[in-house]
């Protein structure tokens, strides 16, 4: 008999995390936000006999539902509601939260951003005990993730989705062995990044500016101005051209290199709203730059 398995989570992540289960089970039912009903159909079709759409565990109704499932797994991946502890407190198996991050590093909403943003060398994927506080339950199984001196926040979450598998044999394993949970020491909680934290500081070094552009892509807009423009930077390169003076925009080689407090980076593409985007050579013609 297959085991009844609750996935919570935004859909398109949960996708992935569907495909992984193939150790625990096959028969799902789903936990969804209302506002995402529309990318769940498009990605599942238009039965949703199986699926619940909430925007809150207050409503009378969610609770009453609730009341008559039992379940023998729950899986959360990216999912903005707080579980209640009633509901993963009566799973008959276990209720886990997969969390794209090596933990205890990077806890929180956007551990892609801020992984790429600190320019630590690895991140991952790790699935833990479902507790009524985010990302701090005993730790079920790990898969580290080594990064590439290029890596953008968007190739690390493709590969956070690509190592759900492996993930989630090591815990099917794991859990049938019983081996003992790991429990989180020292955990680093990190907010959800806001919009100054995406705006480029040229008294930076061109390491942390670097990092910064690649933190932000492909999902928020890195923020500058040069030439007196509204900017969204989306790729630049280090130069081996020392700067003194942090800020500092010249044209060189067809190239529009602006000086970080060590060295001057090139802006190899941009988006200008709402003229559109630009390599950094045609935007010295649009601009007149040079």
């Amino acid at each position: 008999m297959s085991e009844s398995i609750l996935l919570i989570g935004h859909p398109s992540y949960l996708k992935y995390l569907s495909k992984s289960l193939i150790f625990f089970g096959s028969s799902f039912e789903y936990l969804v936000e209302e506002r995402y009903k529309s990318i769940f159909i498009k990605e599942y079709g238009p039965n949703c006999d199986n699926v619940l759409f909430i925007d809150s565990f207050s409503n009378p109704l969610v609770t009453e539902f609730f009341k008559k499932k039992v379940y023998s797994y729950i899986f959360v991946y990216i999912f903005s509601l707080k579980v209640p502890e009633d509901l993963f407190r009566k799973v008959k198996k276990g209720a886990y939260n997969i969390h794209p991050s090596y933990l205890p590093a990077f806890s929180g909403p956007d551990p892609w951003f801020w992984a790429i943003r600190k320019q630590v060398e690895y991140g991952g994927v790790s699935l833990h005990i479902l507790t009524d506080d985010y990302d701090a339950g005993d730790i079920i199984a790990q898969v580290k993730i080594p990064f590439h001196p290029l890596e953008t926040a968007g190739t690390y979450k493709s590969k956070c989705h690509a190592s759900l598998t492996k993930l989630m044999h090591l815990a099917y394993d794991n859990l049938h062995n019983n081996v003992t949970p790991v429990v989180q020491n020292d955990r680093l909680y990190f907010k959800k990044p806001s919009a100054n934290d995406c705006i480029i500081n040229w008294n930076y070094n061109a390491r942390d500016i670097h990092a910064l552009v690649r933190a932000c892509n492909p999902d928020k807009s890195c923020i500058t101005r040069l030439n007196n423009r509204l900017c969204e930077i989306l790729e630049i390169s280090i130069t081996k051209k020392k700067a003194s003076i942090p800020g500092h925009i010249f044209v060189a080689n067809n190239r529009v290199l602006v000086a970080c407090n060590d060295y001057y980076v090139s802006i190899n593409l941009l988006f200008v709203n709402p003229d559109g985007f630009f390599s950094g050579s045609t935007f010295i013609n649009h601009t007149n730059l040079g």
